[in-house]
């Protein structure tokens, strides 16, 4: 396998429909809708436990590679000068989304 370097999901996900590369390691929420349509295959997932929208997707671990096991990390960011006020009205809902909590 070799290294592609991507600025961004899209560009990825559509590469590997348009058959220009083989595999490629994204986040559920950026293919799970393209996998349920049958324009993606998805091989594996890199959770310890199989992901809740794409049940019938194995773990590595299932597959054979239990040794990989990733963990996504996203952060919340804004522009440097944004408004305190907005500030604290974004970040309890942030940490609810976090969690799960519905939006």
């Amino acid at each position: 396998m070799q290294h592609v370097p991507y600025r961004g999901g899209a560009p990825r996900w559509l590469d590997v429909i348009a058959g220009h590369v083989p595999a490629v390691f994204l986040p559920v929420t950026t293919v799970g809708e393209h996998v349920r349509g049958g324009k993606l295959l998805a091989l594996a997932s890199s959770s310890q436990t199989r992901v809740a929208a794409l049940p019938n997707v194995p773990t590595f671990a299932e597959s054979g590679y239990p040794e990989l096991v990733l963990h996504s990390w996203f952060g919340l960011s804004g522009p440097k000068k944004l408004s305190p006020d907005i500030v604290a009205r974004i970040k309890p809902r942030g940490a609810r989304l976090s969690q799960g909590a519905p939006r």
